[in-house]
């Protein structure tokens, strides 16, 4: 049957059918849209979007191991580019500033000129800290703020950002 309408689910593990021969996802790389193929000893790379558009790919119904409700590999660090980790550090830099007084999250450890006047815990409350921060990423300039994801921080992002932060992960 030439072409199936619907979505694509793709995960580690599961097999696909294309022109007739069955290949398992042996790897995805969402971060550069591809997917590592495997038929037997052959591996070929190809592109999310080859699939997507390939006139006889089909998921061929398997079981697959369901862990927690969850499919696939795990997320980790790794799955973002050099780029997004560091971001996420500056990101989590100005969350444990905020939420502890230091950067690196903690005052045994603090980093040169820790912590600063604005959030040191010995003469802010959390509330102060949070309001500092706020005003802080306003004076970025737009684009920097922007490229952060900073853009539009209120002392609500930060409580929401802390209550991730200190959650469980979900894997």
């Amino acid at each position: 049957m030439p072409g199936q309408a619907g979505l694509l689910e793709l995960a580690a593990g599961m097999v696909l059918r294309l022109d007739g021969v069955e290949w398992r996802v042996a790897e995805i790389e969402a971060q550069y849209g591809r997917v590592l193929l495997a038929a037997g000893a052959e591996q070929r790379w190809r592109s999310i979007r080859w699939l997507v558009h390939h006139r006889d790919c089909q998921s061929v119904p398997a079981e697959i191991e369901v862990v927690d409700g969850l499919v696939g590999q795990p997320a980790s660090l790794d799955d973002l580019t050099a780029y997004q980790q560091q971001v996420l550090r500056v990101r989590v830099a100005h969350l444990l500033e905020t939420e502890t007084g230091f950067r690196g999250g903690d005052p045994l450890h603090p980093d040169p000129g820790e912590p600063r006047p604005a959030y040191d815990p010995q003469g802010t409350t959390l509330g102060q800290r949070r309001r500092s921060k706020v005003a802080e990423l306003r004076g970025l300039g737009v684009e920097e703020a922007a490229l952060l994801g900073l853009g539009r921080v209120s002392e609500r992002t930060l409580k929401r950002m802390a209550a991730a932060w200190a959650a469980p992960a979900a894997a």
